[in-house]
């Protein structure tokens, strides 16, 4: 659910389509690589961007662009160094080696919505904790984002606890978190 008021985020970049001979096992490799943006980054390097919802139209491959793009739930540890970066982790870009994000907590965007269907809770039952599957109707949920200035643009990073959100002005690093695709444009010369 990507709601329509998140703040303009924008890292530049040239995208290009992940082929399978560039997943880990080469060409055979199994699917999903179509759903996958290699991007070269402006300020260098290449990283993977997931886009399950084809936000990227074949016209932008190849080209510069500003893409909005989202971590999704990365670990967030403090940054006493305030480095600001957004740097691979491989030589390559990999569906499995997200990138490491650092940067200053420029704001919040805090979503609050309605879920309906199944939940699954982690409950202790005969003083073992085990996680079970419970149908939910109308649970209140909230999706809490910061916005994280990296050095080379704007990212969003979309934890998976809100009470985990450092505050604004917090220098942060964000590790393991997936990129996802929320929107592009190309760069206008």
């Amino acid at each position: 659910m990507i709601p329509h008021d998140l703040p303009r985020v924008a890292i530049t970049g040239t995208p290009a389509r992940f082929r399978r001979e560039d997943a880990p096992g080469g060409h055979d490799a199994p699917g999903g690589h179509w759903e996958w943006l290699r991007l070269a980054l402006a300020a260098g390097g290449e990283i993977a961007v997931f886009d399950p919802d084809h936000a990227c139209p074949p016209v932008y491959l190849g080209r510069p662009c500003r893409l909005a793009i989202e971590l999704f739930q990365p670990a967030v540890l403090p940054n006493p160094e305030r480095r600001a970066a957004l740097m691979p982790t491989g030589e390559r870009a990999g569906r499995d080696d997200p990138p490491v994000a650092a940067g200053l907590v420029l704001a919040h965007h805090r979503t609050e919505w309605r879920y309906t269907g199944p939940v699954t809770v982690a409950e202790e039952r005969d003083g073992v904790r085990r996680r079970v599957v419970r149908h939910v109707i109308d649970a209140p949920h909230a999706t809490q984002r910061l916005v994280v200035d990296v050095g080379r643009g704007t990212l969003l990073a979309r934890l998976r606890d809100p009470s985990d959100a450092p505050p604004v002005g917090a220098w942060v690093t964000l590790r393991g978190g997936r990129p996802e695709l929320l929107a592009i444009e190309p760069v206008t010369p």
